[in-house]
């Protein structure tokens, strides 16, 4: 069997005739077109509620430099609560929408700078469509500032510095990117894998035949601005008092990840569970294997459909039902993804699958294979981002890994629009038992179909899991025309019954709680904080990260070091996850036995200290100490 394929190069891609939507996105000015990224995102920032993972984020940001003891567990984190912190000072009036407001500045930055590092070895028509992808792809995940788009941000600026450095010979440069690796990590504690990345040096100097001795200096000058990014990172935090909160958090998260024994009955899967370092190779593996898998599928049909038409040139009747059963297998898959979506963000996975698979198959044959040692360099720093970055998320690709294709993408695209043709050939034994030759052959304008509907259906596809699924409030966009009552919520506009359950929470909240005041929710119900502008009991406004012991222990740690009982906000509805994107109307209903063991425990800390409910929702409870002086401090 012999297979054959054909790459323009850039040169002669360059001189012949574009697609047409290429030709058009590749006109587009500079400015243009980031204007048009900026813009898209921008159009989806005022419709949809999170009360989970937006509230997370914006709760520290709002306490880390009130009370940061207060939002201790998000110190994994902590350099984008610094940022998040500043911009909430100077921008706190825009409210919540100001945050996503700037998480969409951080993307666009994130494109403008991966436009600037790659134009140099990039169609200017292929870039910009890897980037639009790219945005267009997160742009139903949470959108305000936090550490996922900022991380994306720094790796950028990381592979930029540490590919000139050594594309250029610049020793300063693998400095700068060793330092920028420390600041990466304390924005996102996993970010520490990128460390990794010294392997760079000597990928580099194996397929540019740079001598060892140089390699050895440059790894070490890498090193070297790593260590002292993290002596400096470290010197600030301690100068500030933040190191030995991190350091609390650091241990903790030692003991959920230590601890973790999976899912019991009755008990939602938290974050101890997916942290594990079994758990963590598990989803490594079975996420990619899935990926794999699922472009392996695409690459089948694709070669089938150049076996038949390879065959219709010898049969007419096969060239004349072509292009009936073309349209018939375009809408019958339209149609099956309208109706499977409804409550699943379908379209979303099997971009993230394709995005996935393709980054492997073509990253790797342009690692191995390539004959362009810049862009064999640059599918490394592209490739390390896609494999890695999910590695210590509690969902893998799901959550982390849609912001890991910004450099992948654009070379995908690139790789894809300068494939000529595809030949493959061989022997096939036919019914008779003879042999005969089986040809299969994508020709070059085959290819330009397959190339113009792909780009098509991956941008519909990113445009309608924009408009269908924001993130957590997957009502209808005509219903999210509903406002909070609440100053921080402005510009914001969710379904009726949700803003209804919430404005009636704050209402009532309001007579037995101040902002200032400690509170505890329960347990998925962080934007809670935010509004009310409380500060978290546990040191923590997400409960529904610990794992069940370690939410009862640490009920009881809180309860010693505080003066007072809390107040307490205990949510009837499930809130974040699949389960909680229509709530409080259509949520799930198994809630109260998904998360039966955290939701006794809580009952049995509300019996033990006599609280009482004084006010209750179709969505919340809320329950005050008969005694709110705590029993440890009488």
């Amino acid at each position: 069997m012999r297979f054959t394929s054909g790459l323009s190069s850039r040169h002669e891609q360059a001189g012949r005739p574009a697609d047409v939507l290429l030709a058009t996105i590749g006109r587009m000015p500079v400015p243009v077109f980031f204007a048009f990224l900026f813009l898209y995102q921008l159009a989806f920032i005022f419709q949809g509620l999170d009360f989970a993972d937006e509230g997370f984020h914006a709760t520290f940001y709002q306490e880390i430099f009130h009370d940061p003891s207060s939002v201790q567990y998000n110190f994994m984190y902590w350099f984008s609560g610094i940022i998040g912190g500043l911009w909430m000072k100077a921008f706190g009036f825009l409210g919540l929408w100001g945050l996503r407001l700037a998480g969409v500045l951080a993307t666009t930055l994130t494109a403008y700078q991966t436009f600037r590092f790659l134009r140099q070895y990039i169609n200017k028509g292929h870039l910009f469509i890897g980037l639009m992808l790219a945005t267009m792809f997160i742009s139903n995940d949470p959108k305000e500032l936090y550490y996922n788009n900022l991380s994306a941000l720094f790796y950028v600026l990381i592979a930029t510095a540490f590919f000139n450095g050594l594309r250029y010979h610049k020793p300063l440069l693998l400095l700068v990117a060793g330092v920028l690796v420390a600041i990466n990590t304390f924005t996102r504690l996993p970010n520490l894998l990128q460390s990794g990345l010294i392997l760079a040096v000597f990928y580099h100097g194996y397929i540019a035949h740079v001598p060892m001795r140089t390699r050895i200096q440059q790894a070490l000058l890498f090193a070297a601005g790593l260590a002292g990014g993290l002596l400096l990172i470290w010197f600030i935090m301690y100068s500030v008092g933040h190191w030995q909160l991190f350091m609390n958090n650091f241990n903790l998260l030692v003991n959920l990840a230590g601890t973790a024994t999976g899912t019991a009955k009755g008990q939602a899967k938290d974050s101890g569970g997916y942290y594990s370092l079994g758990a963590q190779l598990s989803l490594f593996w079975g996420n990619y294997m899935i990926s794999l898998r699922y472009t392996a599928y695409l690459l089948a049909f694709l070669l089938a459909a150049g076996y038949v038409t390879g065959q219709a040139r010898r049969y007419s009747w096969i060239r004349r039902l072509l292009p009936f059963a073309g349209w018939l297998c375009f809408f019958a898959l339209c149609i099956a993804v309208v109706s499977v979506t409804k409550n699943v963000n379908l379209p979303n996975t099997l971009l993230l699958y394709l995005f996935s698979g393709s980054a492997i198959l073509i990253g790797g044959y342009t690692l191995l294979r390539g004959r362009n040692v810049d862009i064999r360099l640059l599918a490394f720093f592209g490739l390390f981002q896609t494999l890695s970055y999910h590695v210590g998320s509690s969902s893998g690709m799901f959550t982390a890994g849609v912001y890991a294709f910004w450099i992948t993408l654009p070379l995908i695209v690139d790789w894809i629009y300068r494939l000529r043709s595809v030949q493959l050939s061989g022997q096939m034994q036919s019914i008779r038992g003879e042999e005969e030759e089986a040809n299969i052959w994508i020709s070059p304008r085959q290819l330009r179909h397959f190339r113009q509907y792909g780009l098509v259906i991956c941008l519909l596809g990113c445009v309608y899991s924009s408009w269908n699924h924001p993130f957590w409030d997957w009502a209808e966009r005509e219903k999210l025309t509903h406002s909070i009552n609440s100053e921080k919520m402005r510009g914001i506009f969710t379904s009726g019954p949700r803003a209804e359950a919430i404005n009636e929470l704050l209402e009532a909240s309001r007579n037995y709680i101040k902002p200032g005041d400690f509170l505890l929710a329960h347990d998925a119900i962080p934007m809670v904080h935010y509004l009310t502008g409380t500060r978290p009991f546990l040191h923590n406004s997400y409960p529904w990260l610990y794992q069940a012991n370690v939410y009862k222990a640490l009920l009881e740690q809180s309860t010693e070091e505080k003066d007072h009982l809390p107040v307490i906000i205990m949510q009837k509805v499930a809130t974040n996850s699949h389960r909680g994107t229509h709530w409080p109307e259509n949520s799930a209903p198994e809630y109260e036995q998904w998360n039966s063991v955290r939701n006794d425990i809580l009952r049995q800390y509300i019996t033990r200290y006599h609280y009482k409910e004084v006010w209750s929702n179709n969505a919340f409870r809320l329950f005050v100490a008969e005694t709110p002086v705590s029993v440890f401090h009488p």
